[in-house]
């Protein structure tokens, strides 16, 4: 396979730096997107500055991490800096919400989810806000209460009552529900590759789910799966005291059933850098000697520059 024209940008605090190496890592479900590179000149003033890479493959050049420096590691021989960077959903993770007494509450009523997620980010510093506008509504009978925890971990029991992901797109923080399947026309095609491999299995169907809320609400979706034996049933639970009504509770059954109730068929493959290729993408896979002419969800990826640029996807359907 021919090696193509490789550059990239990567500034710290609005400075374009000069690296060696760089990897850039994502996945779905997964909120903070990480940068690494290697650099021979850095500072520890660095730190919390924010940090931007973009990558190019002879004509196509994206801008593929926005966040922060949250590491500069200095090792002595070769004389080589380490730095590690965040997305600005580090900010999140890092924020914790704590009142001033043990028995107070952060607290919100009858807000929809999307607003939630909204007054949590803000909690954080964080404004530039997309939400999904989904029909559901919390604390409807009991305030929604948070304490001791970080802003994240408060957003991912609302995720996992949803089955809802939040994530990074270009500076925005985006907020909704997708599943990890195919949609719509395919953004490229994958048709050269270094590595290829396929996975087909049942560890992570879940063909059953039992919710439990506030109060002894009680709900369960399932259905029955062509791939696991007749009348045997794989489970998921959702518990969390902010479900307070039987409708949230059945929601909540419903959406995760339809986001775990799926045959595992995985493609890993590795490729010449691609730099527009993101989670959540679908492509287009086509690889004659495994019959796959179709299009694959982007469930995670890892980009590498260093003598050479490769790209690095895990693939979903």
């Amino acid at each position: 396979m021919p090696v193509h024209t490789i550059d990239y940008s990567v500034t710290v605090d609005s400075d374009s730096k000069d690296i060696s190496e760089l990897t850039y890592s994502d996945s779905f479900r997964v909120p903070i997107s990480k940068l690494s590179f290697q650099t021979d000149t850095a500072s520890m003033e660095w730190l919390g500055k924010e940090a931007t890479a973009s990558l190019t493959n002879e004509a196509d050049v994206r801008q593929i991490f926005s966040g922060y420096v949250n590491d500069v590691n200095f090792t002595r021989f070769p004389d080589i800096y380490d730095v590690s960077c965040g997305n600005i959903l580090t900010r999140a993770r890092n924020h914790w919400i704590i009142t001033n007494a043990l028995d107070e509450y952060w607290t919100r009523s009858n807000i929809s989810a999307s607003d939630l997620v909204k007054d949590l980010l803000a909690e954080a510093g964080i404004t530039d806000y997309s939400g999904e506008d989904l029909p559901f509504t919390f604390g409807t009978k009991h305030d929604v209460e948070f304490n001791l925890l970080s802003v994240m971990d408060a957003i991912d029991q609302i995720n996992n009552i949803l089955a809802t992901t939040i994530y990074m797109d270009g500076s925005t923080v985006k907020w909704g529900q997708i599943f990890p399947v195919p949609d719509g026309s395919a953004s490229l095609t994958l048709d050269e590759f270094i590595s290829i491999s396929k996975t087909t299995e049942t560890k992570n169907l879940r063909n059953k789910v039992v919710v439990f809320g506030n109060g002894g609400i009680y709900a369960e979706a399932s259905a029955v799966s062509p791939y696991l034996p007749t009348d045997f049933y794989q489970t998921a639970i959702v518990s969390s005291q902010l479900i307070d009504t039987q409708d949230m509770a059945d929601q909540s059954a419903a959406y995760n059933l339809e986001l775990y109730n799926k045959l595992g068929e995985e493609l890993k493959v590795e490729v010449e850098g691609v730099p527009g290729l993101k989670v959540m993408d679908t492509v287009k896979v086509v690889h004659s000697p495994m019959s796959i002419d179709e299009n694959w969800f982007v469930y995670s990826i890892n980009h590498t520059y260093g003598e050479t640029f490769t790209t690095r996807a895990t693939l979903r359907k």
